[in-house]
């Protein structure tokens, strides 16, 4: 149903729009990212501490007042005082220009439900309140559970909601995506009941049972299409290892030697192959723990059997790493090797080449996957940072080979093996890289809130003939959220470094291609001294001369997006260190990345932290993360396994199953 059936002013729907939400059911699925419980009222008292209190207050209005004309800060004030108690309470709203034309109703005398933080003062014998999260006149019914919804821009928070509201009119919300007995069976409320409840909860005990039957739904859809896939794939190949000299003249030409654990996951992944298996296998270890090192060994055996490969990388700085890495390596064995960045972007020729088989090595970004691009025997396929793409992405490049591909994906992030068997299947070959190559020292990590000194930091490094890399949250200035920017930034460190000799380069993901890649090779030809950049450095860039790396606003990050954002250092003998500047001293994450190096540790970390995620703000169209909530509420997803496992048997022709399968390009990402 069109958003316009709400009969809501164009200005508003545009700003609806502007968020993707276009119908009416993508505004009910739109569900709330916290809720409040406003159920009881909280009593103002005199202290002898400056005590905060959070919750709904009862009080009496006394006067309004607003700010002067020339106020650099606008604001309206209300004076009232606690309708039992008679403590005085402060009420103020700053810079929110909606609100002013709101108070014509109120008089001194009025009862009003304020729900938000009240600070107290000892030396005024007063509470304040700024901006509360519910004000409205006193009823008992108002007393209840408040869904919070992500803001829309220039919308008010409550007429968010009076669209809500109307939405919610509608007799059908939503029709049941499979039999009722299903989700009943369970003890779940019908889905329209469901959705219902997660706009306007009634109890605690109702909101949960609500956010379960969602929860079940999402692991149901998600559990069909990875059964789906998983059922088409062959158990067995017929890209048989039939030579090992390519990759041990590789080997011997390595300017290092391979780890136990690079020797382990390489020595059964041949034995797979020599016995006519299908590899299907996911390699995760640390960060520079040599999982590249692995994929091109695995290239090599197939290349040298006389077959095609292709990596797939999440980004264009990755995937160009990658192939700069790759033709160095296998070009003196007279293998060819094309960077695929854009099918648009290949010459005709280069198609042609690909296609017939003369080119054996594609490198590139998911453009891959374009129909362009087409291989003629595709035997082994590597994704990196397996968990940046989707299930479809995965499945896209799979399905450009014949049955028995081999497939081998690569993750930094780890995940115990029941997981693992439970998001690729029963017959994936978990390998995981714990050793470290030979010399590696653990990069040292400390949190500063001084600029100055990290400039410092740098300049040291620089000095002793190695290069610093710096990390910002932001491309340019925002006032909104005043975080550290590139733009900024390199000015700053400009101003410090250049006088001093060395070279400032910026990077992001504004850039043009030929810009980054300019970049990136000069900065790796150490022709400048320090990269400063956004993420898109996070993952895959190899300079072993960089010793440390400066990470700005570090508590705007992911843990995560830290620990991959440290493994651009310490991939030499040299001592590296990483600098997380932050003004919050207590961050969580903050303090983990200061106690551990371990990968391991980090993931586990995470998932603590992070728990299920804040997964009822999300468009639960297909933008989810189900991988969480089988960690989340692993019983639940028990159930909807078995479900999609029975429904596929049975060969039903439910809604939902219709979906999975449509749907397959949802970009689910763990």
């Amino acid at each position: 149903m069109e958003i316009s059936a709400l009969c809501l002013p164009e200005k508003k729907l545009n700003q609806l729009r502007s968020k993707g939400i276009d119908s009416v059911e993508s505004l009910l699925w739109r569900f709330p990212n916290k809720y409040m419980d406003f159920t009881r009222i909280t009593r103002l008292v005199r202290s002898n501490e400056n005590v905060q209190l959070q919750g709904a207050f009862c009080c009496t209005v006394q006067r309004l007042e607003q700010s002067p004309r020339n106020a650099k800060i606008p604001y309206v004030l209300m004076k009232a005082q606690d309708s039992e108690t008679g403590v005085n309470v402060s009420v103020f709203w700053f810079r929110q220009y909606l609100k002013y034309g709101t108070f014509h109703d109120v008089n001194a005398g009025d009862k009003y439900l304020i729900c938000g933080t009240a600070q107290y003062s000892t030396e005024y014998n007063s509470y304040t309140i700024s901006s509360p999260s519910v004000f409205s006149p006193f009823s008992p019914d108002k007393l209840r559970l408040y869904p919070f919804y992500r803001k829309i821009p220039q919308m008010a928070d409550d007429y968010y909601r009076s669209a809500v509201a109307k939405a919610l009119a509608f007799k059908a919300v939503c029709k049941e995506p499979y039999p009722t007995q299903i989700s009943a069976g369970h003890g779940y409320p019908t889905l329209d009941s469901a959705i219902r409840t997660l706009h306007n909860p009634g109890s605690c005990e109702e909101l949960k049972a609500a956010q379960e039957r969602i929860v079940f739904d999402i692991l149901f859809k998600f559990s069909l299409q990875l059964q789906n896939a998983q059922s088409r794939l062959s158990k067995g190949s017929q890209y048989n290892l039939r030579s090992m000299k390519m990759i041990r003249d590789i080997e011997a030409a390595l300017p290092y030697s391979l780890t136990e654990g690079q020797r382990n996951v390489l020595s059964s992944m041949f034995a797979s192959m020599r016995d006519g298996r299908r590899i299907h296998a996911l390699v995760q270890g640390d960060v520079g723990s040599g999982k590249t090192v692995v994929a091109m060994l695995f290239m090599a055996a197939l290349v040298d059997s006389g077959f095609q490969c292709a990596l797939m990388a999440p980004s264009r700085v990755l995937a160009q790493q990658h192939y700069q890495d790759i033709r160095k390596t296998f070009e003196p064995y007279g293998v060819k090797v094309a960077l695929c960045l854009g099918a648009s972007g290949l010459k005709k020729a280069d198609l042609k080449a690909i296609a017939n088989g003369e080119i054996q090595i594609v490198v590139g970004s998911h453009a891959i996957l374009s129909p362009k691009v087409q291989f003629k025997e595709l035997a082994g396929i590597v994704v990196d940072e397996e968990h940046k793409f989707g299930v479809a992405q995965r499945n896209a490049l799979v399905e450009k080979a014949s049955a028995g591909v081999h497939s081998v994906t690569m993750s930094a992030t780890p995940i115990p093996r029941s997981l693992a068997q439970v998001v690729y299947g029963d017959d994936v070959q978990l390998c995981t890289i714990k050793s470290m190559p030979k010399g590696r020292v653990p990069v040292k990590t400390a949190c500063t809130h001084r600029v100055d000194k990290a400039l410092e930091a740098v300049e040291r490094q620089l000095r002793l003939g190695h290069q610093a890399f710096a990390v910002c949250p932001a491309i340019a200035p925002n006032e909104k959220t005043e975080r550290a920017s590139v733009t900024e930034l390199a000015e700053q460190y400009k101003a410090y470094l250049e006088p001093r000799g060395f070279k400032v380069a910026t990077l992001t993901g504004k850039d043009s291609k030929a810009a980054m890649e300019e970049t990136i090779r000069a900065f790796a030809a150490g022709e400048t001294h320090v990269l400063l950049s956004t993420t898109v450095i996070e993952v895959g860039v190899n300079i072993p001369n960089a010793t440390l790396i400066v990470i700005h606003d570090a508590d705007c990050f992911g843990l995560s997006s830290l620990h991959q954002l440290r493994g651009r250092v310490g991939r030499s003998s040299f001592p590296s260190y990483c600098a997380l500047v932050s003004d919050q001293k207590d961050n969580e994450r903050l303090k983990t990345m200061v106690e551990t190096n371990s990968g391991f540790e980090i993931a586990k970390k995470d998932l603590e932290m992070r728990g299920a995620g804040d997964w009822l703000g999300a468009d639960q169209t297909g933008n989810t993360e189900p991988v969480q909530f089988m960690l989340a509420y692993p019983e639940i997803y028990q159930m909807a396994r078995e479900d999609a496992s029975a429904a596929l048997r049975a060969g039903v022709n439910w809604p939902i199953v219709q979906d999975a399968f449509k749907d397959a390009d949802d970009n689910y990402t763990f």
